[in-house]
C-alpha cells in the first residue's frame, strides 16, 4: 500500500503527564489548538472523537491511548476505506531528568537505612506526524493536498509547548 508521513518534533520544557493531559484534554482544544479548533470525545481505546479541523470535521477512532506516552486516531478521509486514511500520533519521549531525595532521614532510617530517590523529568520531546496510506495518496501528494500539514503540526507543537510549559513552571 502506498503511504506518506509527516512528521514534527518539538522540544518541551514539561514533563510527560502535563503534555498527554493537555493532548487528552479535548475539550480545551479551542483555547490553544490553532490546528483543530474544537474537539470532543473520550479518549477511550476503539471510541470515536470529534474533531473540526481548518477544512472539515472528522470522526477518528482512538487507537493509542498510552498514558503519558502516546495518542493515536486513525482516521478514513472521504469517507471510503483504502483510498486515503490517516493515522495521527503524539507521541511522548522523557528527555532529562532531575533527581530529588524525597525521604527525610527519619523515613530513611526506619525503611532500613534505603535511600528513597525519585527523578522529575525536566524535559520530553514531542513527536507529532500523521502516516497517510492508501492509493490516493500519491495522488494527494502531487496535487500539494498534504504540503499544509508541516506547517499546521508545527503551530500545533508551538502552541502545545507553550501551553505546557506555563503549566509545569
Amino acid at each position: 500500500m502506498l503511504d506518506d508521513i509527516i512528521r514534527t518534533s518539538i522540544e518541551i520544557n514539561a514533563d510527560p503527564a502535563t503534555i498527554y493531559s493537555i493532548l487528552t484534554d479535548l475539550s480545551l482544544y479551542n483555547e490553544w489548538n490553532p490546528h483543530m479548533f474544537e474537539a470532543r470525545g473520550d479518549i477511550v481505546v476503539g471510541q470515536k472523537i470529534w474533531i473540526r479541523v481548518k477544512v472539515m470535521d472528522v470522526q477518528p477512532t482512538v487507537i493509542v491511548a498510552d498514558t503519558d506516552k502516546q495518542l493515536t486516531w486513525s482516521n478514513i478521509l472521504f469517507g471510503l476505506p483504502g483510498l486515503a486514511n490517516g493515522d495521527h500520533s503524539f507521541v511522548i519521549t522523557t528527555l532529562e531528568y532531575e533527581d530529588e531525595d524525597q525521604a527525610s532521614q527519619e523515613e530513611r532510617s526506619q525503611g532500613g537505612g534505603k535511600e528513597t530517590r525519585t527523578r522529575r523529568v525536566l524535559k520530553s520531546r514531542l513527536d507529532n506526524f500523521e502516516t497517510f496510506w492508501g492509493v490516493a495518496v500519491p495522488a494527494l501528494r502531487l496535487f500539494g493536498a498534504l504540503d499544509g500539514f508541516i506547517a499546521d503540526f508545527e503551530g500545533v507543537n508551538e502552541a502545545l509547548k507553550k501551553r505546557a510549559e506555563r503549566v509545569y513552571e
